[in-house]
């Protein structure tokens, strides 16, 4: 059977004080959108955004395309993560698209997403962490009517959000989250979806135990990434977009979509300096992250930094 292929879906915002999309480090949409057309240059990109911003001439370079719209729970500010609960409900409002394959900012690249191991009958992640999934709006009305009557009960109950989260196994500073919806409707309406496998939605938990040669993304959830040089206060601690110069496969496919100057405006001079010389592979030498692994459960980065004598720039 030919698979239809879907449109790519960001949902986008970010911070007062953080530089423009195109050099955001923090939430790295660019290198992420980078990367994606590096390993299939014909997929449909859109970018749902709730400000307008400077692109630059990325959209035209990278081939993609930005919708301003008002996020769907703006008059929910009482929640704390509103805007991240109401990406899900913004997809399927504004986008109108018909097959949907939704990737967070911090997602990149190794080769082609395409094709997709489930079709697009049901709702299809990875059962626990909703930064890729995909999925058909016809196909799958009654898991939006679910989802969003259970975060109408969220929202408004304090009692409710106790019950969820007694099936997502972690806490969070969000009040709502979707997936602590998702994992609640798992449980109790499994009939809706669709489980895809490791090598479809990787990251640090699971990189090191893949075969190099299946693994189709890295998705920095748990990684921390700082920045020793940032061009923002938000990007001390949270910097993820670095990996695109310091991973030797990201790196490469950035260099084979952009010019040297537009790199240059994605990262400061300095951060290529900084970072560049610490290029490592992660498909080569997994083990150069996985064994930062700490106490919090997180991935550190600054941990594998070990400078080489290589010039890049």
């Amino acid at each position: 059977m030919t698979q239809v292929t879907p449109t790519a879906v960001y949902h986008w915002f970010d911070d007062h004080g953080d530089s423009a999309p195109y050099s955001n480090l923090r939430v790295p949409i660019i290198v992420s959108i980078a990367t994606l057309r590096a390993v299939n240059p014909d997929i449909p990109i859109l970018v749902l955004a709730q400000e307008d911003r400077d692109w630059g001439d990325f959209p035209e370079k990278l081939q993609f395309e930005v919708k301003r719209i008002p996020f769907h729970l703006n008059e929910n500010h009482r929640i704390k993560g509103w805007r991240h609960l109401s990406r899900i409900f913004d997809i399927q409002k504004f986008s109108r698209l018909k097959n949907v394959m939704y990737v967070d900012s911090d997602v990149f690249w190794f080769r082609d997403p395409l094709p997709l191991h489930h079709d697009f009958s049901k709702f299809c992640f990875d059962g626990w962490n909703t930064g890729f999934f995909y999925y058909n709006r016809y196909a799958n009305e009654e898991f939006f009517d679910i989802f969003e009557a259970y975060a109408k009960v969220a929202i408004y109950s304090h009692d409710f959000r106790k019950i969820m989260r007694d099936h997502i196994g972690y806490d969070a500073w969000y009040e709502v989250w979707d997936e602590m919806i998702i994992t609640y409707m798992k449980k109790n309406h499994s009939e809706l979806f669709n489980f895809i496998p490791v090598h479809e939605h990787s990251s640090g938990r699971n990189i090191g135990v893949q075969d190099p040669k299946m693994v189709k993304m890295f998705h920095c959830n748990g990684t921390m990434v700082p920045n020793e040089v940032p061009k923002s206060p938000n990007e001390y601690v949270h910097c993820r977009g670095l990996l695109g110069i310091i991973i030797e496969e990201f790196y490469e496919l950035l260099q084979s979509v952009l010019t040297k100057n537009d790199i240059k405006q994605i990262y400061s001079v300095r951060e290529l300096h900084r970072y560049l010389p610490c290029q490592f592979s992660l498909l080569k030498d997994p083990r150069r992250l996985t064994r930062t692994l700490k106490e919090d459960e997180h991935f550190h980065v600054g941990e594998c930094l070990v400078p080489q004598k290589l010039s890049f720039i």
